[in-house]
């Protein structure tokens, strides 16, 4: 793998069979094979603060601190979508896929949890946070009929077909571990 010094590493994941690790720099998303760390492709991304591979290996998602949520096909390296927030000067904190890597939900430092869906690149619903100012993540349930997202000081649920607010469970971060 090279190094460049100029540019920063944000995010990095697997691909869904392992063959594969994808990183995130300032300019793009990165595809790498891990038998040997050869660049097996470079995806053009401002900025990818996050990424996602689906469970079964057809998609590539990136979220941006631009507010943009990148699809490409992980077999051709093509992206095809785009998703813009309409908010200015919002980060993507994260990004998933559902299990039957139909839609992707992205979470923002604006307080939503967006799902996309992958078919009809549209926007599907989004939910705003109870009472906080940014997601920092947002995961499908395996089964998917939810989605959690991390809040400043809670774990929120929702519905993920229709993006209803399900629960709210504080969490209390330990102190003195450091």
């Amino acid at each position: 793998m090279e190094i460049n010094a100029d540019r920063w590493l944000y995010a990095v994941t697997f691909s869904a069979n392992g063959e594969y690790v994808l990183s995130g720099v300032d300019d793009g998303v990165r595809v790498w094979r891990v038998q040997d760390g050869k660049r097996m492709a470079t995806m053009e991304a401002i900025g990818p603060w996050c990424l996602a591979v689906s469970k079964d290996g057809r998609w590539i998602a990136a979220g941006t601190f631009w507010g943009c949520v990148h699809v490409w096909d992980a077999n051709t390296y093509k992206q095809v979508s785009e998703h813009k927030e309409d908010w200015a000067n919002v980060d993507i904190n994260g990004v998933d896929f559902s299990p039957d890597s139909a839609r992707l939900v992205s979470a923002s430092n604006n307080g939503t949890a967006t799902i996309w869906d992958i078919a009809t690149r549209e926007r599907v619903t989004h939910s705003a946070t109870e009472g906080t100012g940014r997601v920092f993540a947002a995961k499908y349930s395996p089964q998917g009929d939810r989605i959690a997202t991390a809040t400043c000081h809670s774990v929120q649920l929702y519905d993920s077909n229709d993006g209803c607010f399900l629960v709210d469970i504080k969490v209390e971060a330990l102190t003195g571990l450091l």
